[in-house]
């Protein structure tokens, strides 16, 4: 995910999102945004791989998530993939 301009959107439903896979290296440019839109999401706890790679070089340098729990959900990188963590018991106070 190289460019100036790079952005990768990943809506996921109740099943979660199919994984982008990057059979060797992925290369993440230094102005590469990821999109990840969780409202069709189930909350239960679990992790959610969104990207697959053999090695990872760099990072997104905005990652913006939306959806009911977005602000309490966590993105990792691991050695050869990037989850989401979806929070457990969320709680939503209605006024």
């Amino acid at each position: 995910m190289t460019g100036s301009r790079s952005k990768r959107r990943l809506p996921l439903d109740a099943n979660g999102v199919a994984p982008l896979a990057a059979t060797g290296r992925l290369t993440i440019g230094a102005n590469a945004k990821l999109v990840v839109d969780t409202s069709a999401y189930p909350v239960d706890g679990r992790s959610v791989t969104l990207i697959r790679y053999g090695e990872r070089e760099g990072e997104f340098s905005s990652v913006e998530l939306t959806g009911a729990f977005a602000e309490k959900a966590e993105l990792r990188y691991g050695p050869q993939a990037l989850r989401m963590i979806a929070p457990r018991g969320l709680v939503l106070t209605v006024r």
